[in-house]
């Protein structure tokens, strides 16, 4: 294995110099017993943030045998460093010495990331555990200040207008000189890559209405039950930081609103205070950076607890605190959305927002900001997402609620019933990930409903619902109204019902329509297919079964037809092209 060695030669902040040999571990010596005589190198400096000294360039026993070396010049111009040397008599790379070594002159203050493309000695590779490392270079800047943090063992500093990680126990006026430190931030940012909030690790940073927003992305995204990543805000006035909460929660429009929470039930719940209520301690871990100062509400339905409080933001998050020996029936109200629940043993819930209402564009921006923060480089899987959120907004025609409800826990059985009350619309993001063993998700009163996330979701009430999935696997059911279906791209089953429905296929994905009738709609999301022709052409094979025909696109498309044949009628009207 490769250990990477940084030296400081220089403590300018604008241009600092240092040196990096690179040496092989005790353990990679070991194996290699008597030594070795040749090695090749090759190392891609990234980002444009230092440059290598070409005369700098050493490389084992050179400076006193002559060691055998050749760098590629056209390579070095470029950012690649590619070295094949041949090592001198009794200069062996098991005697405890760097067998590489070069200065690297750093054009900007910023972590100096490199990938080891090869490594071989005596034609072995070595290469293991040595790609993407990053260097630290915030070396020779004074602190200007210290930005209190929930960080563990290390803190946050102001230096040289960056924010630098380093241990605690510094001050405004110290130097930092020998290189232990990693800037999080350059003066026009860019992303960075240090832990400091166990379990999630930045993905990029900005400013937000007069603060520095960190955003941190789970170990295991959309593992948290709030698509999987945090911030760190904190003034930019005063350095004061805020706790870590869920990204991306500010309503639009910088509407605070009010915190919500409210509860009724049949069981008379009750507000919780003093030696009965749950200390800190015990909640600190449900709620989404909460600190001891936070106002917190607690109330209790039977052995269960509701708690509720705002967001720094003024977003009010609300927490439905299960048990595992038995389920519980509520309604959660962040005013003036109420949501009649049951849960199963075994399952919590949280449920998040802006407080104010928002128009179908505004709940667009709002979700897809929310993805775009969960997934700083965007995949298939996200763009799965917003489309499924785009495809949503389509159909609405009022403004409504934007809510995210996450079911967290394991259920020992049973479905989720989840009902909506008479009053505003809401635009709900049921998010599965946080949860399993959940049988189905059984709404009523509730029309405009995005999945995200593997599940099955069906529409108890005899009402139209339009029921959207992502890229996930996802069983998806209407009723006995005239529903939307929409298959995000994962292998997915549609059932329509009664009446006449429109299933929404995109370009990829196995989807299976189980109840497909001549009444009902196709409606096809292609690039590049604006007629029925169009929708044929793209169409490279067909499998017909007894009961069902499946017909195979050349996207990485295969849709069944349950109950229908290839001979069955095809008219025009059926198809809708988008």
């Amino acid at each position: 294995m490769l250990t990477v060695n940084p030296s400081l030669l220089t403590t300018s902040a604008a241009n600092a110099r240092f040196t990096v040999s690179f040496s092989l571990s005790p353990q990679s010596q070991t194996s290699l017993a008597g030594g070795v005589d040749s090695y090749k190198i090759r190392i891609d400096m990234g980002g444009g943030a230092a440059s290598i000294k070409a005369a700098s360039i050493k490389v084992l026993g050179d400076t006193t045998s002559g060691a055998l070396y050749s760098v590629d010049p056209d390579a070095l111009a470029q950012g690649i460093f590619s070295v094949a040397a041949l090592a001198p008599v009794n200069q062996k790379l098991n005697a405890l010495q760097p067998f590489i070594s070069f200065e690297v002159n750093q054009t900007q203050l910023a972590p100096v990331s490199f990938t080891v493309k090869e490594l071989t000695v005596n034609n072995s590779n070595l290469l293991a555990g040595v790609t993407n490392t990053s260097l630290p270079v915030s070396f020779g800047i004074t602190i200007d200040r210290a930005v209190s943090s929930s960080a563990g063992n290390q803190m946050l500093y102001e230096a040289g207008g960056n924010l630098v990680i380093a241990p605690l126990g510094f001050s405004a006026g110290k130097t930092l000189l020998n290189g232990s430190y990693t800037p999080l931030k350059q003066i026009d940012g860019t992303n960075f890559g240090q832990d400091i909030i166990s379990g999630f690790s930045p993905s990029s940073i900005g400013t937000y209405l007069g603060q520095y927003r960190v955003v941190f992305k789970s170990d295991n995204p959309l593992a948290n039950g709030s698509f999987g990543f945090k911030t760190l805000d904190f003034s930019q006035a005063t350095g004061v930081a805020l706790a870590a909460t869920p990204a991306g929660l500010a309503s639009a429009g910088g509407s605070s609103g009010s915190s919500g929470g409210v509860i009724t039930n049949p069981l008379n719940p009750v507000l919780v205070t003093g030696n009965s209520a749950l200390s800190y301690i015990q909640y600190k871990d449900l709620l989404p950076g909460v600190t001891q100062q936070d106002t917190v509400t607690q109330q209790k339905i039977g052995e269960n607890f509701l708690l509720e409080f705002s967001l720094p933001d003024g977003t009010p998050y609300t927490k439905l605190v299960g048990q595992a020996s038995a389920g519980i029936n509520a309604s959660i109200t962040q005013s003036p959305i109420a949501l009649d629940l049951g849960l199963p043993a075994g399952l919590s819930t949280s449920m998040f927002g802006p407080a104010a209402t928002l128009t179908p564009v505004d709940t667009g921006k709002y979700f897809n900001s929310l993805v775009d923060l969960a997934f700083p480089v965007a995949n298939d899987y996200s763009r799965s997402i917003k489309a499924a959120v785009d495809s949503l907004g389509a159909k609405k025609s009022s403004s409504s609620q934007a809510k995210l409800l996450s079911p967290e826990g394991v259920s020992q059985g049973g479905s989720i019933q989840l009902a909506g009350a008479a009053g505003p619309s809401e635009f709900l993001v049921l998010n599965m990930w946080a949860s399993s063993g959940i049988q189905t998700v059984a709404l009523s009163n509730l029309e405009h409903v995005l999945v995200v996330g593997d599940g099955t979701v069906t529409q108890a009430a005899a009402s139209p619902v339009f029921l959207v999935g992502d890229g996930a696997n996802q069983i998806l059911a209407g009723g006995p109204g005239n529903d939307y279906l929409y298959s995000g791209g994962g292998s997915d089953v549609l059932i329509g019902g009664a009446g006449s429905d429109t299933f929404h296929i995109t370009r990829k994905g196995k989807v299976t329509i189980q109840d497909f009738t001549s009444q009902d709609k196709l409606q096809f999301s292609f690039l590049g297919v604006n007629s029925l022709l169009d929708l044929v052409n793209r169409i490279t094979g067909v499998d017909e079964q007894p009961g069902s025909v499946s017909y195979i696109f050349d996207s990485e498309l295969v849709l069944t037809l349950i109950g229908y044949s290839l001979y069955d009628p095809y008219p025009g009207s059926m198809f809708v092209l988008s």
